[in-house]
């Protein structure tokens, strides 16, 4: 990603961007492939509504049977279920996931649609532009990068994981042991060191309320 965004303009490159499953591009882009389309379009046979009402932003759109919605609040965000199915087929098979993207490679993402970032390599003075005010920083990098023409970049062939989001959550929790099964963890020490420090937070953060 860092070899990416240097052969890019600096005055247009916005951030690079990795494939990550369980947004709606990548959604999109993994169902398109030959390995999955086919399974795909068995389960998602019926058109559908995606997006939401932004004004002066984004409008609803309607997707075709079989197709899978890019955009802000696509496809795969308001359906648990394919964000399960997404998982079983790339996340808990992670050698398959990386052989299904192996061929794949870096394409520009096109600024007027909403990309859902989860993962960004940014120059830092990049938050110093974005910042308008508003309380949603992703939205806010959207329309940044749509009104200002800045180029961001999608490395197809550097696969990511991302277990939920919104409306998911609740349906997909129960994956985590299988996950973490998935990947097990090189250094067992730090994730210890990582829910040890969590622990503290919730305690001394519940301690401030209960003054």
């Amino acid at each position: 990603m860092i070899e990416t965004y240097a052969e890019q303009d600096p005055d247009k490159i916005a951030y690079v961007s990795g494939l990550v499953n369980n947004n709606p591009y990548g959604f999109h882009r993994l169902t398109s492939l030959p390995e999955l389309q086919d399974t795909y379009a068995g389960i998602m046979k019926h058109s559908h509504i995606a997006g939401e009402y932004v004004p002066g932003y984004q409008e609803f759109r309607i997707t075709e049977p079989g197709a899978a919605d890019p955009g802000g609040w696509g496809t795969v965000w308001q359906f648990p279920h394919l964000a399960r199915w997404i998982h079983e087929e790339t996340t808990l098979q992670p050698e398959r996931f990386k052989s299904l993207t192996a061929g794949l490679g870096a394409v520009e993402f096109d600024p007027s649609v909403r990309f859902s970032i989860n993962v960004m390599l940014f120059q830092r003075d990049l938050w110093s532009k974005v910042a308008t005010g508003g309380v949603d920083d992703e939205e806010m990098l959207n329309i940044y990068c749509d009104t200002n023409d800045k180029t961001i970049v999608i490395r197809e062939d550097i696969p990511f994981v991302h277990l939920y989001f919104g409306p998911q959550k609740r349906y997909l929790t129960d994956l985590l042991p299988k996950v973490r099964e998935a990947y097990p963890s090189p250094h067992p020490r730090l994730v210890a060191d990582w829910d040890a420090f969590k622990a503290n937070w919730q305690i001394e953060l519940q301690k401030k309320i209960d003054r």
